[in-house]
């Protein structure tokens, strides 16, 4: 029979949480799991201003639902999800937990409104957010991070785990360079990491120009290891609470069930038709991306030509030499003059630098520097463009030369 489904919560908009249709969707499959059946009173979400919590046994499911602000982190919630999850560590009833964002929206990064307000403030909440990304990425049980939708710059660090999915609603971004600011060092520890994977200098490229990039590439350029249709997630959510609550059988059994659904050579040896989730079985799986499209071979070939140098004056003129005959190189171009040069610079460095460090390391390394580039005039003057809707004056590779090593020197002591 199908599951007894919960009380309604007390929002209208949660009435449609992603724990309803998990189960909605098991009653349409007609195979309830055994414990999400036998649990479905404790699905009823316990909710903040900020998020909601599913309780399922053995699994906990938070929902981030600060959609005005795109899900971004304040110190507010930075701080109520590292209570959260220190809590649920030390829980012998808790196997593993699943992040996602509501209606749309995985996160997107540092809450820039709180950062302006609260300047400060800054190397708490950058010490906050590093805790945050540090925990998640060094969980003692499993964290599946369901990244579909938008994320922006240091959002990714909520996916730093080996569980991580994407779908093709995931478009991610780079955004801070822009505001004159600096990535956070998991998100650049990650895009590094990427790039040793890949052999290609995906990372620096789109820390460097903000250009965004769907989440099948993400998934090819080793950014987040699954990919998974989204109309499948829900799905997936709800046979991860079927699975053993036995922390020592739950990442076996977690990596079965993600391989299961991921379109990156799903493994059904031994599985009958009946064993697949309704989602899995339709006839198209739509791959739009949005804004954003798939990487060509040559889009490749280039980003490895141009983004291999080491210094942004170099990357810039290698784009440049391509302009005359490539409108990609001329589109890099103009991504890239949108970014206030010092931040360009010190990004660059920051990523070199995560590159050849631990993440504790990488990430101890990034706290100070973005603390101290966010006093800097940068992100007021982007601040205020963005307040009066208007655009930044193009930067050039003279305004990259202007920048003295010594004022980029001064970030990182």
């Amino acid at each position: 029979p199908a599951p007894p489904p919960p009380s309604p919560p007390a929002s209208p908009r949660r009435a449609n949480s992603a724990m309803r249709r998990a189960l909605a969707a098991a009653a349409r499959g007609g195979r309830p799991p055994a414990r999400l059946a036998s649990t479905a009173a404790e699905a009823v979400p316990s909710s903040s201003s900020s998020l909601s919590v599913y309780e399922f046994e053995g699994l906990r499911v938070i929902e981030l639902s600060r959609v005005e602000e795109l899900n971004s982190l304040d110190m507010e919630l930075a701080g109520e999800l590292n209570r959260m999850l220190a809590k649920w560590e030390d829980n012998a009833m808790v196997s593993s937990v699943v992040l996602r964002g509501d209606q749309g929206c995985f996160c997107g990064g540092t809450d820039l409104d709180w950062l302006r307000m609260n300047r400060d403030a800054a190397p708490e909440l950058y010490g906050a957010l590093a805790d945050l990304y540090l925990r998640i990425s060094t969980y003692r049980k499993p964290v599946v991070s369901l990244a579909s939708g938008t994320i922006a710059g240091g959002g990714l660090g909520l996916a730093n785990t080996p569980f991580s999915v994407a779908t093709e609603k995931t478009t991610f971004s780079v955004s801070e360079p822009s505001f004159g600011l600096v990535p956070d060092g998991s998100v650049l520890h990650m895009l590094a990491n990427a790039d040793k994977e890949s052999g290609v200098p995906v990372g620096r490229y789109l820390a460097l120009t903000g250009a965004p990039i769907i989440g099948a590439d993400m998934a090819r350029f080793s950014l987040l290891p699954y990919f998974v249709p989204d109309v499948s997630l829900d799905d997936l959510v709800a046979q991860l609470s079927s699975l053993s609550s036995l922390s020592s059988a739950r990442q076996p059994d977690l990596r079965r069930a993600l391989t299961l659904f991921s379109e990156e050579g799903p493994n059904t040896e031994g599985l009958e038709l009946a064993d697949l989730p309704p989602s899995l079985l339709a006839d198209e799986v739509a791959h739009s991306g949005g804004e954003a499209e798939a990487w060509t071979r040559k889009e490749t070939e280039a980003v490895a030509a141009c983004f291999a140098h080491n210094s942004v004056e170099a990357i810039w003129s290698s784009l440049e030499a391509r302009s005359g005959s490539s409108e990609w190189a001329r589109s890099t171009l103009e991504q890239m003059s949108r970014a206030h040069p010092a931040a360009l610079k010190a990004t660059l460095r920051l990523m070199d630098g995560c590159a050849r460090r631990p993440l504790s390391e990488a990430v101890d390394l990034t706290i100070a520097v973005a603390a101290r580039i966010s006093n800097e005039s940068g992100f007021d003057g982007a601040i205020a463009h963005a307040e009066n809707g208007t655009a930044p004056e193009p930067i050039t590779l003279k305004d990259l030369e202007e920048v003295p090593d010594e004022s980029i020197d001064a970030l990182f002591k």
